[in-house]
């Protein structure tokens, strides 16, 4: 087994300890009376981290590969992987690294454009840690360069990168207090809330991955005083994992063509979030303080729907989990039509739960679409045997027009009337009146 296939297990082999604490912290809030889940809010969290995973599967080679090239090309010493010394060195490394790429991921406009994904949600759990950019990594692997100058192979780079990700995941939560001494030295879910905060003294602070005393030396570190108020300061309202990616670039791409000088036009990318070129309001106006009144997202579903969409999530987590399990087997056309297959399955549940009208339409087509696709992959990989092959289609087939007849019979609350998104947001003049 290689190092990218034990990185890659790394990840696989944690994703049931995730669930697993997932459902704990879902049973200890509720056991203490307080909700901090939503269903529709994790769901978007997972298939963001979904649509992480499925352009990891084609990014991570050339990643790596450019890591290796760099390495190649010139390296001060020669670090074997035999050293544990070597590697907790690899280890505090990255992390200062993650510090910094993470740091410059709020204070540069388009790396803030792949890493507000993350920020996007306006709840603090579990399900967050894994609401991932797409994107990020294809640009944040340069702040990692100096290792491979240092001498630092990659093997040592990537494992313990990943190492570094799965510690971030219990600090998402609302369910742990301050730790103690702890605080000083290591990331917690206390440091971890201030930075996922939208509060003016919340914003930019605790960058820190695993050790806090990054943070603590270079002048970002807040603790934490009053509950955050969680999210962006310009709300995302929208469950489309894709839309979710993209909203920020097309926010950029337009700040970039009002503006006027060809100078302001280049800056708009590289500026903080909060610049403007000269004479451009922004639109949205912004938001720097949220208000006790304000009220989250959210579009109620009745629970016929919330059951359908839930049913496809899970069909869609079985296919994500299959194509994880096996890519190193597939070719690279059959990995791309599943991401493909997948692509169309996450924004279709997005688009279900809004309740948008060409969700519904979406799905009379991606049903029997995926019901092919899963009898192709079926035979292809050899799971239904040459006389059986019609009896599991034939299955197939039956579990298809149920998920069909059950799409139709749900077309009623896409008639409905929506509430618009906007209207639930109570504006500083409302709010200032009570």
């Amino acid at each position: 087994m290689d190092v990218e296939q034990v990185a890659a297990l790394l990840i696989l082999l944690a994703i049931p300890y995730f669930y697993g604490l997932i459902g704990v912290e879902i049973l200890y809030a509720k056991w203490k009376g307080r909700k901090v889940y939503r269903l529709n809010d994790s769901i978007t969290d997972i298939n963001m981290g979904i649509l992480d995973r499925i352009l990891d599967i084609f990014a991570k080679v050339a990643v790596i590969g450019a890591y290796i090239l760099c390495y190649e090309s010139f390296h001060l010493l020669e670090i074997g992987l035999n050293s544990p010394v070597a590697w907790i060195v690899a280890f505090v490394l990255v992390d200062f690294c993650f510090y910094w790429s993470h740091r410059m991921c709020h204070t540069i406009n388009f790396l803030w454009a792949c890493h507000v994904v993350h920020h996007s949600s306006e709840e603090m759990n579990l399900t967050v840690a894994l609401r991932q950019s797409a994107t990020e990594s294809l640009f944040t692997w340069t702040f990692y360069l100096p290792l491979a100058f240092i001498g630092f192979p990659w093997p040592m780079w990537v494992i313990c990168y990943q190492i570094n990700l799965l510690y971030q995941f219990w600090v998402h939560t609302q369910m742990v207090g301050k730790l103690g001494p702890v605080e000083w030295i290591m990331n917690t879910p206390s440091h971890h809330r201030v930075h996922h905060g939208a509060d003016e003294k919340y914003i930019d602070k605790n960058h820190a991955g695993v050790f806090i005393i990054w943070d603590r030396m270079f002048g970002t570190f807040q603790e934490e005083e009053e509950d955050p108020t969680y999210g962006i300061v310009t709300p995302l309202r929208s469950w489309n994992p894709v839309w979710g990616h993209l909203h920020y670039w097309v926010r950029l791409f337009n700040l970039s063509r009002s503006a006027k000088r060809l100078r302001e036009k280049v800056l708009v990318w590289v500026k903080s979030p909060p610049w403007l070129p000269e004479g451009v309001e922004p639109t949205p106006p912004e938001k720097t303080v949220r208000y006790p009144a304000y009220q989250k997202f959210d579009i109620p579903i009745g629970k016929g729907l919330t059951a359908y969409t839930f049913l496809q999530f899970l069909t869609l987590m079985g296919l994500v989990s299959a194509l994880m399990f096996t890519e190193q087997t597939l070719a690279f056309g059959e990995k791309f039509l599943a991401a493909m297959m997948i692509l169309w399955a996450l924004v279709s549940v997005g688009g279900l739960l809004e309740r948008k009208r060409w969700a519904l339409i979406s799905e009379f087509l991606r049903v029997p679409a995926m019901i092919l696709f899963l009898s192709a992959v079926a035979v292809r990989m050899g799971l239904l045997p040459s006389a059986r092959i019609s009896i599991g289609v034939a299955f197939l087939a039956i579990v298809g027009l149920l998920f069909f007849g059950w799409a139709i019979s749900l077309r009623r609350e896409f008639s409905e009337p929506l509430l618009d998104p906007a209207s639930i947001e109570v504006t500083e003049a409302e709010n200032l009146a009570k």
